[in-house]
């Protein structure tokens, strides 16, 4: 493994050793090493695909709060510096379970007969713990986290932690309030008061106040996805004549938008006055395309993003404009506001602007996108302290407190949760005899409690479907045999909206077809298709289409009362249903991935498909070169593009699994377009 990129490393006294790791240091070697060990690092000694683990860790950190994906970026890093110092990665677990409380990556280390624990305090871990110090009362358990108030509430029952921490914060944020009057202010923390600034005629509305106050890069923060978008339309048709329209740069990426998502996509059109946008929903590898994008191409002055930005790498940040502040506690809000000025990009080899230590960070009052009274005062206020309390969700870590629900109704369902995750608990250290308790345990290891309210009767039902479907097996899909055992019937037992669609034949018929017909396409092909579709469903007067809650306006009856999961086609443009393709096609990706998934798996295992059925479902393909490959994290579609130009044989794998290429691949790859050969280069150092 090539040496880490440290900033400092010092000695400390009692032989303990402080090393700072520079992510921004991170070079083509380290990125190869980083794809080599990602797979063991998340999931355990036995590895994984590459590409599955990345959309599980993608999808994960999307419901996480902003502390909790800062922690687990940096313990990744962790396992990957123990791994540097030739600690022996033992067993590790990647938590997907959505009850925990501390989620990331957890592992078990040894060196020289010691043990070695990397904790994030997910419950997984916690199981594992608690089994391991049944076999060695002597463990030595390290925990690492950026956002702990006191170390003591990790603590499982009889664990003594000591703890060391870093107070001192080197920038100072300055403050600012737009307020829906028309005047704006500056905030003291340090005495809790608002300074009146100067009145200016021009800061007519909130985004007037944005365009006056901008500087070279600029984010600006919304909550909910579909927010996200038409903030970016509204910037877009307030900003006046652009130069950026010129910018061959510019041109360039419009350019590949259109080759390779549609010709409709919003983004294509925004970027012609500078402007991004980004959210949970825009395909994974058009996300990084553009964020590598927004960090070399100055042109491009404005990203309208949502908390999807905390996953990616540091950008280039001036100022934050938070124009709907939903969900942002104070954690989140503190880490939201460190990504402006990284310290990387302020203390460079030249340094030229130390005012970069007090980012400017403005808080935008608005009726549009906020509520119709909207005030921030409350929130900004947050921020007065740089104390935080932990909120120890984990019934089963010692400092939990089971007496602090109240009697409300909201109060109780928690508590009946954290009641159930420690009969879980029991269930996942039993050692059942019974089949049907054995598919109980299985279903929990799988996390599939997310899924179903988990209990004797639903198991005893599933198992007996499943030993049915075994004697009688009949030639039938995959996803309508999912019906058939795990749905149908079952709706009391059923939590999961998404799921509880497939008793629907006309759902299991869609994703039977998304299955069969999208799995080798590409990108622009898949958004093609779902185009084509959606524009059929309009034409033949189904104007109701499921998007899910991130874009949804109207609930299944066609009001805006309730659960709103769908749109209404009858009221979309050409352009609208392009867009929502792109969404819709991300969308059933992830519901494929990483819901559908945890039946597949289920599935292999009861002997209900085949090995080379799991292949096709979850990578596409049986073809044994192509599967090397997908493990390695190339897509299929990638795949799918060197194999139709030829250039599949030109790529191997070395005797360490690394990917080499030819000369002729070399030159290949100078030639292809910039969106794909950003793809490639995620892999290939040339």
């Amino acid at each position: 493994m090539p040496n880490m990129p440290f900033l400092d490393t010092t000695k400390q006294e009692n032989n303990l050793q402080i090393s700072v790791f520079d992510l921004q240091a991170i070079d083509n070697d380290m990125k190869v090493v980083l794809d080599k060990h990602i797979s063991s690092i998340c999931e355990g000694i036995q590895g994984g695909d590459i590409r599955a683990v990345k959309q599980r860790i993608k999808s994960t950190l999307d419901g996480w709060s902003d502390n909790l994906k800062m922690g687990a970026i940096a313990e990744f890093f962790i396992h990957l510096y123990m791994k540097s110092h030739d600690y022996k990665q033992e067993c590790l677990f990647f938590n997907l379970e959505e009850h925990s409380i501390k989620k990331g990556f957890d592992g078990l280390y040894s060196l020289n007969g010691e043990i070695w624990l990397m904790e994030s305090k997910s419950v997984l871990l916690t199981r594992f713990i608690k089994t391991n110090n049944l076999r060695n009362a002597n463990n030595k358990v390290l925990y690492l986290s950026p956002m702990i108030s006191d170390s003591k509430n990790l603590a499982l029952t009889h664990q003594n932690i000591m703890q060391h921490k870093i107070e001192f914060n080197i920038k100072e944020p300055k403050i600012y309030e737009y307020q829906l009057n028309g005047n704006h202010r500056l905030y003291n923390r340090f005495f809790n008061e608002f300074y009146d600034l100067p009145r200016t005629t021009d800061n007519t509305d909130g985004i007037a106040y944005i365009l006056n106050n901008k500087e070279c890069k600029n984010f600006i923060y919304l909550y909910a996805p579909k927010k996200v978008v038409q903030f970016a339309a509204k910037l877009f048709e307030r900003i006046g004549v652009c130069e950026n329209i010129n910018s061959p740069a510019i041109q360039e990426v419009i350019r590949n938008l259109k080759t390779h998502v549609h010709d409709d996509f919003y983004i294509s059109k925004f970027l012609e006055k500078g402007i991004i946008y980004l959210h949970g929903k825009v395909p994974d590898n058009v996300k990084d395309y553009l964020e590598h994008k927004f960090n070399t191409i100055p042109e491009i002055s404005y990203l309208v993003a949502n908390h999807v930005i905390l996953e990616g790498i540091n950008l280039p940040i001036d100022s934050l404009f938070i124009v709907q502040p939903n969900n942002l506690k104070r954690n989140s809000l503190v880490n939201l506001i460190g990504r402006v000025n990284r310290l990387n990009m302020i203390f460079t080899e030249d340094i030229k602007d130390l005012n970069k230590l007090s980012p400017k960070i403005h808080f935008i009052n608005n009726k549009e996108f906020c509520r119709a009274g909207s005030d921030m005062t409350k929130k900004i206020k947050c921020l007065r302290t740089n104390d935080f309390d932990d909120d120890v969700c984990n019934p089963l870590l010692e400092k939990f407190d089971k007496e602090k629900f109240s009697k409300n109704s909201a109060q109780q369902k928690k508590k009946q949760k954290c009641e159930t995750i420690l009969t879980n608990e029991t269930i996942v250290f039993s050692n059942p005899q019974d089949p049907a308790q054995i598919l109980q345990k299985d279903m929990l290891k799988l996390g599939l409690d997310i899924v179903y309210k988990i209990s004797d009767d639903l198991c005893q039902e599933i198992y007996r479907r499943i030993e049915l479907e075994r004697i009688n097996s009949v030639d039938i899909s995959v996803i309508k045999k999912i019906q058939t055992v795990f749905i149908q019937g079952l709706k009391t037992y059923i939590e999961d909206f998404e799921i509880l669609r497939l008793q629907n034949n006309a759902a299991t018929e869609y994703y039977d077809s998304f299955i069969a017909d999208y799995m080798q396409k590409s990108l622009k092909e898949k958004v093609s298709l779902t185009f084509s579709y959606l524009k059929s469903q309009r034409e033949n007067s189904t104007h109701l289409q499921y998007i899910g809650s991130s874009f949804g306006e109207v609930n299944h009856q066609g009001n805006t009362s309730g659960k709103t999961n769908f749109v209404d086609l009858g009221r979309k443009t050409d352009a609208d249903l392009a867009n929502l393709s792109i969404v819709k096609v991300k969308m059933e990706e992830d519901f494929i991935s990483f819901k559908l998934s945890k039946f597949f798996q289920l599935m292999l295992d009861y002997g209900l498909i085949t090995l080379d059925q799991y292949n096709i479902l979850t990578y596409g393909t049986n073809d044994e070169s192509k599967l090397n490959m997908v493990r390695l994290g190339l897509s299929l579609n990638v795949i799918n593009k060197l194999v139709e130009d030829g250039q599949f044989e030109n790529i191997n794998l070395d005797a360490d699994g690394n990917l080499r290429y030819n000369d002729e691949f070399a030159i290949y790859r100078d030639r292809v377009d910039d969106f794909f050969r950003f793809e490639l280069d995620k892999f290939f150092m040339i």
